[in-house]
């Protein structure tokens, strides 16, 4: 464990005692951050049916991207605040300069640093794989297909895609460079042919990341008819067997995936993960509130807008939707199920775990 990682580690089971304070003695409502996620782009290169940021993604007044000094500043700021930094867009292998911000990222002693793609444009990028700890890649189905309707792209895309994936699992496996996880977000046209996607996982050492789609702050597959919501049960059923036999193949607690299997309510509390916009504005992280709360700048820090603009003194309210978001309901959980989620945490070596 060298000293970036034993720093951040510090810092993150620090935060962690300080919020199981906040949630269990003094039972506020918001909690201080152990995750951020920047979007460093809302520009991207596919057209994701369920894309969650489409407002943000297809709106032709989406923010710009902060240049590189700008970038410096805010993962500085961002740094004060948790050392856990998720990297998404839109598509951030969609900037050119993608490796330099990463870098600036590592010089900085983030860790665990988590790069979101759908592996499109990864060919041209695989510099990221030596400053990243983590490459999410998104993985619906392993139909080429289907998959290209999803993103809105064309066949050959998706076939270079899956290329780059396998070749960077190999390369983790090779040479210690990035780990690789898979995203699966299951939708009532995907939970059939999902099983594919985890024996993929399972061939090439992939983590494999589940998590419903959503749709107006609740699991779409609520919606769909019984033998798709049946089948979704089953390939849940399924992962969790996986978990069982090998934890480390797949990502969450075996609480978190009981949980979206059955779609049951959590005590979210959202705040635990900070977003940054890509010019560096502090975003209410909550879907149904996602505005701007304060721009990060020499003059107003990170810490100073969580600290004037969160709940942190307010009672604990339930949120009567049930969004089931990964980042959310794995810290949700994690506060509401000690045990296991230190447990899980100790194993799995990646801070990004149970964020």
């Amino acid at each position: 464990m060298d000293l970036r990682t034993i720093r951040a580690t510090g810092h993150q089971l620090g935060r962690f005692a300080a919020n199981m304070v906040r949630t269990h003695l003094l039972d506020r409502h918001d909690i201080l951050p152990h995750l951020a996620l920047f979007y460093v782009t809302h520009r991207c290169n596919a057209h994701c049916a369920f894309c969650s940021r489409a407002t943000q993604v297809f709106s032709d007044k989406c923010e710009p991207e902060a240049d590189l000094e700008r970038t410096h500043l805010i993962l500085s700021e961002i740094h004060r605040v948790t050392p856990a930094l998720y990297v998404t867009g839109g598509e951030p292998l969609i900037l050119p300069d993608i490796t330099k911000r990463l870098r600036t990222a590592r010089e900085l002693g983030f860790c665990p640093i988590l790069l979101n793609t759908n592996a499109t444009l990864l060919h041209l990028h695989w510099g990221v794989l030596d400053l990243l700890d983590t490459l999410v890649v998104s993985l619906h189905t392993l139909d080429i297909p289907t998959l290209a309707r999803t993103y809105r792209v064309d066949n050959s895309m998706i076939e270079t895609a899956l290329a780059s994936i396998a070749r960077a699992a190999q390369e983790h496996r090779m040479h210690g460079k990035a780990r690789v996880m898979a995203n699966c977000v299951l939708t009532s046209e995907n939970v059939f042919s999902a099983h594919r996607v985890l024996e993929f996982c399972v061939e090439h050492g992939i983590t494999l990341a589940v998590v419903p789609a959503i749709i107006d702050q609740n699991p779409a597959i609520d919606h769909a008819d019984a033998d798709a919501v049946d089948a979704y049960e089953r390939f849940i059923d399924r992962v969790v067997a996986q978990k069982e036999k090998d934890p480390g193949s797949i990502q969450g607690t075996l609480t978190y995936l009981e949980h979206i299997r059955d779609r049951r309510q959590v005590k979210c509390r959202p705040t635990g993960i900070m977003t940054v916009s890509p010019d560096g504005h502090v975003l209410h992280p909550c879907d149904k509130n996602f505005n701007s709360i304060g721009r990060i700048s020499t003059t107003s820090s990170a810490l100073s807008i969580l600290k004037r603009e969160l709940e942190l003194d307010e009672p604990f309210r339930q949120c009567l939707d049930n969004c089931l978001k990964a980042c959310y309901t794995q810290t949700a959980l994690a506060l509401e199920y000690v045990i296991p989620a230190i447990s899980e945490y100790l194993l799995s070596e990646q801070l990004g775990d149970v964020a």
